[in-house]
């Protein structure tokens, strides 16, 4: 068996029945003390989010939750469900996970901000976590993009996972992801502010990702992978192409690593058989907006405004995993050309819903095409799987963004006549909000 197909075993290596495909989310967010600065990263004399982080992980350990914490490298809190067959499962985590934060934040008098984008602080006034993986991917970044440490220290996201049940339905799914995964940009876009000024129409996560490292980020697109057939090994010859940021270390650390991710698994296998560590610490290393590991990563979304958390998950559950429904997806969008395709990743770095894409049509038409279409398959996966309707979870924003219209936007018109100063405007929207 060769690498590629070493790759593509491992990522399927945890495939299930339909019945048992289970999804989970990894939702980020940043604090501020309050004179409204972002926590300390590292350990200091006051309360720092190193110590936001122990604190969370003592109670998480105390009540045996099976539930997960980490920090970003600007220390924003990533909070990672356990993965459950459904959103009504889902979301009763994603509570408790709230009760959590809100318990510590009064405690120590935080405020939470749930903006996708860092809105008053640029990444030089912002420390790095002290740790080696995250100091060789900043040298890295200084180097590849223009906006590496932005995207390092500055912006928060919503990650969702979801179980493969094969080789013809991960490629589909990921296929569909990347397909998706512009509309997505737009419909969840939460970035209103950037460097303390109104971000205007630029979708600012977005153009963020997109200037941090083509070699490893963008759509899988961007890299060759165009149809589903054949994705999962296409897949696998491009993570061995990626210019690697570290390697293990024979410490249980990490070290640099001067060469492609697959001249190193090919260096480790003529010492040992390659295990599920080292193919993870490779997969771990590509930030495409759908990405594998032994689950399909989607990751296009922007940290949706607090309440509305559950609305990625269910758009992109709805789509993917109900098989009626993505079946009529894969029929309509199988027919726009690549050329469309690649217009669209420019496109939707302006956040303007009457911009033409795919076969002359607004992008706000295809995104109500696809918004019905979710709430068909969260319903068809009410009827599959018996279990309560989730379109709960989605169409509360679907009125919200239709009748408001897109999160950064909205937020910048409330700003602009609140007449405040930026920082007061955040506080009080933290208040009242």
């Amino acid at each position: 068996m060769n690498l590629t197909d070493r790759i593509a075993a491992f990522i399927l290596s945890e495939t299930v029945a339909p019945a048992e495909r289970r999804i989970g989310v990894e939702i980020e967010c940043i604090f501020y003390n309050q004179a409204f600065r972002r926590l300390p990263v590292n350990p200091t004399g006051s309360f720092s989010a190193t110590d936001f982080l122990h604190r969370i992980l003592q109670e998480v350990d105390a009540a045996k939750c099976p539930e997960g914490y980490s920090l970003e490298p600007g220390g924003q809190l990533e909070w990672a469900s356990p993965p459950v067959v459904d959103l009504h499962a889902l979301n009763q985590c994603f509570q408790n996970h709230l009760h959590r934060l809100e318990r510590i934040c009064r405690e120590q008098h935080l405020w939470h901000l749930d903006y996708s984008l860092e809105p008053l602080y640029q990444p030089a006034d912002i420390d790095l976590i002290d740790e080696e993986k995250y100091r060789l991917m900043h040298r890295r970044f200084q180097h590849t993009g223009t906006h590496g440490p932005w995207m390092m220290r500055n912006t928060t996201s919503v990650q969702v996972n979801i179980d493969l049940l094969s080789r013809e339905d991960a490629e589909i799914m990921a296929f569909l992801s990347d397909i998706l995964q512009p509309f997505m940009a737009l419909l969840f876009a939460n970035s209103p502010f950037m460097a303390g000024k109104p971000a205007g129409k630029r979708n600012l996560r977005a153009w963020i990702w997109n200037h941090t490292d083509p070699s490893r980020c963008g759509q899988l697109l961007d890299h060759g992978i165009t149809a589903p057939q054949g994705l999962l090994n296409r897949f696998s010859e491009y993570v061995q192409t990626v210019p690697a940021i570290f390697v293990p270390s024979e410490e249980g650390l990490v070290k640099d690593y001067d060469g492609i991710l697959g001249a190193w698994l090919r260096s480790m296998e003529k010492q040992r058989s390659l295990q599920a560590t080292d193919f993870l610490a490779a997969l771990h290393q590509l930030f495409t907006h759908a990405r594998f590991k032994t689950v399909l990563e989607v990751r296009g979304a922007d940290r949706p405004p607090l309440g509305f958390e559950m609305a990625p998950v269910a758009f992109s559950i709805g789509l993917l995993t109900a098989e009626d429904t993505r079946s009529k997806l894969l029929e309509k969008v199988s027919r726009w050309k690549v050329k469309e395709r690649k217009q669209l990743g420019d496109l939707v770095t302006t956040l303007d819903l009457e911009q033409k894409g795919p076969e002359g049509r607004t992008l706000k038409s295809w995104i109500e095409e696809f918004a019905n279409l979710a709430l068909e398959g969260l319903a068809e996966r009410s009827r599959r799987l018996r279990i309560k309707d989730e379109s709960t979870f989605l169409e509360p924003y679907l009125e919200h963004f239709f009748s408001q219209g897109i999160p950064a936007l909205a937020t910048q018109d409330l700003y602009q006549k609140s007449g405040l100063e930026l920082k007061e405007f955040l506080m009080r929207e933290l208040v009242h909000g």
